[in-house]
């Protein structure tokens, strides 16, 4: 099949589709950089060439062809950390053109059973920390059917599985086993580009979670149109700390683009945070990519750390506070590069300029087209500074729900426009900024409060480390702000905090909901390294305040 011309919307040149296997590993990367450190390991240490990837990649494809007997339609699926394997369990997938699906490992072994059996997944890809998830699903009578249809590559297996539930694969033997032995083609099944590639299953918290399915047609665009992105050019191949999970589409797309980009990266799990300052120093950082939740860690923490590598730290998922920000580009001299995406869009937008502290994630990238809708009257927004619900279409959106048709008619209208549930403005130059998520607004009488406006007035504290508001009901307001808060040291009281946010907040913001000192090192997180706001919901969901 011909390499696909396609257009994209800022009036470049046209785009030559190809799978995403093909173009990573089809003889386009230059020698030079086959002999260079490509992947890291933050916390062990190992590491590996390109060139060494290259080759394992290769070498498990064939294994997986010959030994495992896998076929087109299989689907694999992988659970593990940040690492080395896990990212060569994921270009084997891409060199043979086989779907995978990532399951996040702070899951449990409920989550994983629900995934594989939503995907009717044929081969697990599992860490030896992580085996013991698999042992107690397959115990379950109800996983019988899953256990003769399941089989199970353990990775990171030095010490043997003693009496192990289920016939297991080595994965080391597998990459052994066809050492310097390369696939005969690239991809070895079906060269569309509108095949899936991975699905990504969203973190379920508007109910069952549902498999986003991408293809080489919206991955491959993102890529292509993250490359063109004039902000990154200047830290192409500079050593970049990577704290997004490859288990999530944030990362996986991240690990395409910097490998695209010969960009040597340090893996790291956000669970791992409390070590990041001496990777940072070890490995002389010069790029993190993290929530804003690892640049509040990194803000608060930084004192007595060289951190002096760093030039540029992209940001996302949540609000970045002003506090927050000023620090890194003042203080520290960090560029700030704050992106908007979802697990259906990929990246959707970032902004254009590092001479200053961001106020907005720019335009949309070539691949999309976007829309402002009323959040009452579904109307079209075309004045600046009005707040609606960000509407996305494009060549980077998802294909659907992995067999949902239903989810996916009420995410995807009937003119292709996938409505995010993100709240937006655009300023008089056309660039977006983020409001909030349409679900987490607090409904105090009636106003619309955003959570992350809150959190970012209380962040600006310097005793405040880590901050999250949600709503509490109420009977006469309905609902009233409520804030869950772990201090840096002990020299603020509750009381004294509180009379901070009163002086600051307006009258519709004030924690009429209490806020509430928790003394644990960090807040809950999901596997994103995002505050599990759905957590401290759930805290206080069946208080009825007067």
């Amino acid at each position: 099949m011909a390499p696909i011309p396609e257009k994209d919307n800022n009036d470049h040149e046209s785009i030559v589709l190809e799978p995403l296997g093909q173009y990573l590993f089809d003889d386009r990367i230059i020698d030079n950089f086959r002999d260079k450190i490509f992947l890291t390991e933050g916390l062990t240490g190992k590491q590996i060439t390109f060139g060494q990837l290259e080759q394992q990649t290769h070498s498990l494809a064939k294994s997986m062809i010959s030994l495992l007997g896998i076929e087109s339609n299989d689907i694999c699926a992988i659970m593990g950390d940040n690492s080395i394997q896990n990212c060569i369990v994921i270009c084997a997938c891409l060199l043979l053109n086989i779907p995978y699906t990532s399951i996040s490992p702070v899951f449990t072994h409920f989550y994983l059973g629900q995934q594989l059996n939503q995907t009717e997944a044929k081969y697990l890809f599992i860490s030896r920390k992580h085996y013991p998830k698999i042992e107690r699903l397959f115990k379950q009578d109800d996983n019988c059917q899953l256990k003769k249809r399941l089989k199970v590559i353990v990775f990171d297996n030095n010490d043997p599985l003693e009496n192990p539930i289920t016939d297991c694969s080595n994965f080391e033997k597998l990459i052994d086993a066809f050492q310097d032995v390369k696939i005969e083609t690239i991809p070895y099944f079906s060269k569309s580009i509108d095949s899936t590639v991975t699905i990504v299953f969203t973190s379920g918290t508007t109910g069952k979670p549902k498999g986003a399915c991408h293809t080489h047609r919206s991955i491959m665009n993102n890529l292509i149109n993250l490359k063109r992105f004039e902000p990154l050019k200047l830290y192409h191949r500079l050593s970049t700390l990577l704290l997004l999970p490859v288990a999530h589409l944030s990362g996986n797309s991240l690990f395409f683009f910097l490998m695209a980009t010969q960009t040597p990266i340090v893996l790291f799990d956000y669970s791992q945070i409390d070590s990041m300052f001496e990777i940072i120093e070890k490995y002389k950082i010069v790029q993190i990519y993290g929530t804003s939740n690892a640049m509040n860690t990194l803000v608060k923490n930084h004192e007595g750390h060289d951190i002096s590598s760093i030039r540029l730290a992209m940001t996302g998922g949540t609000k970045l506070a002003e506090s927050t920000a000023n620090i890194l580009f003042y203080d520290l001299g960090i560029k700030i590069l704050d992106a908007y995406g979802s697990t259906e869009c990929i990246f959707i937008s970032a902004n254009n300029r590092l001479d200053r502290i961001p106020d907005n994630v720019g335009k949309v990238l070539g691949c999309y087209q976007m829309k402002l809708i009323d959040l009452i009257t579904k109307d079209t927004i075309t004045l600046p500074g009005k707040s609606g619900e960000i509407c996305i279409t494009g060549s980077s959106l998802f294909r659907e729900y992995f067999n949902n048709p239903e989810e996916t008619k009420l995410a995807i209208d009937d003119e292709g426009w996938f409505h995010t549930g993100d709240v937006g403005q655009l300023d008089e130059e056309g660039n977006l900024k983020i409001v909030d998520r349409i679900k987490e607004l607090i409904k105090f009488k009636h106003f619309s409060v955003f959570p992350a406006d809150i959190e970012c007035c209380l962040m600006s504290h310097s005793a405040v480390k880590e901050i999250v508001v949600v709503p509490v009901k109420h009977r006469e307001y309905y609902q009233v702000p409520r804030a869950y808060v772990i201090f840096k040291n002990d020299q603020i009281s509750i009381k004294e905090l509180e009379e901070f946010a009163n002086e600051n907040l307006g009258i519709h913001q004030q924690l009429l909901g209490g806020l509430i000192q928790i003394n644990d090192k960090h807040l809950k997180s999901t596997s994103m390294g995002k505050v599990d706001r759905q957590y401290y919901k759930r805290l206080c969901a069946d208080e009825i305040l007067d």
